[in-house]
């Protein structure tokens, strides 16, 4: 069985995938609204980075992860929401189309929603990050040493989490991970406090071996932007599904632990990659402007 944030035809009522349509349509207009104010402009760089971005997200929906019978996969909405903004429901909506219709990976009818949950993150991602991706505090040692921390914490901690519940799946124990929550391994102070020393081992050697203070931020990013999709996937089946589906909830979240810190660690390398090769694709960031080097040329 596939546990996807593309949710298949006949999982939710027909008012959620009527909503799901109109909320799907809206952002698909603004998207159509500013690449046509892109290119009346005579700016027509906004087609060949939709079709670009279409194409990745695509592809990443195909790298899939087995996980003991249950199959994950990676999303990508986070570097298209930054790279595309208010565009980028376009080229997810495209996507999750060629998806359901060649690999009947999600349904038709449940397309506006799916093109919701994976939208709306993407928009938040482009309407945040490029604000912050300038910002001084970013390149402080300081606080990048605690929100690396900080992260690989709650990754580690996520991965824990999956790797019981793959446990418990593979023992037939599955209702136990909901069941006795006090026994959840990670409150077992030993693996606790080997979380915590782990975290602050990952940060110190994050700062040794990518000196760009970019990748936390892409970390960041992809894993809030994951985390959040899968959320608003859950939301939507706990709420929207049909009486016997509501119970996929919890177990798609927990499938998607290992996609979660999958996805943040790719997203801080691309996001690392593209501040090098194509910085105006993520608001204009420059390689230069990472705290080494001053505008006379001196060192810091």
């Amino acid at each position: 069985m596939l546990f996807a944030v593309h949710i298949s035809d006949g999982i939710v009522t027909w008012p959620w995938r009527f909503a799901g349509w109109f909320g799907a349509g809206c952002l698909v207009l603004l998207g159509l609204r500013a690449v046509s104010a892109q290119i009346s402009r005579g700016d027509d760089s906004a087609i060949p980075r939709l079709g670009v971005l279409t194409a990745a997200f695509f592809v990443a929906s195909q790298l899939h992860l087995p996980l003991g019978g249950v199959s994950v996969h990676l999303l990508l909405n986070g570097v298209v929401g930054l790279v595309l903004g208010i565009r980028s429901p376009i080229a997810i909506a495209i996507g999750l189309t060629f998806q359901a219709l060649f690999f009947a990976h999600g349904g038709l009818t449940t397309l506006g929603i799916n093109t919701v949950v994976v939208g709306v993150p993407a928009l938040l991602a482009g309407a945040i990050v490029p604000h912050v991706i300038n910002t001084t505090w970013l390149k402080n040692p300081v606080f990048r040493f605690s929100l690396v921390s900080t992260l690989a914490f709650v990754g580690l901690t996520l991965g824990v989490l999956a790797a019981q519940s793959i446990w418990l799946k593979v023992r037939s124990l599955d209702s136990e991970f909901f069941q006795n929550l006090e026994f959840l391994w990670i409150l077992n102070p030993f693996v606790l406090l080997g979380t915590l020393l782990f975290a602050v081992i990952l940060a110190t050697l994050e700062r040794r071996i990518e000196r760009d203070p970019l990748f936390p931020l892409g970390v960041l990013l992809g894993g809030s932007v994951a985390g959040l999709t899968v959320g608003l996937n859950c939301l939507v089946l706990s709420f929207g599904a049909v009486e016997q589906a509501r119970a996929l909830g919890a177990l798609v979240i927990i499938a998607h632990l290992p996609v979660i810190l999958v996805e943040a660690v790719g997203c801080g390398f691309i996001l690392v990659f593209l501040a090098r090769v194509k910085p105006e694709w993520i608001g204009g960031y420059s390689p230069a402007d990472t705290g080494t080097t001053s505008s006379n040329g001196t060192s810091h």
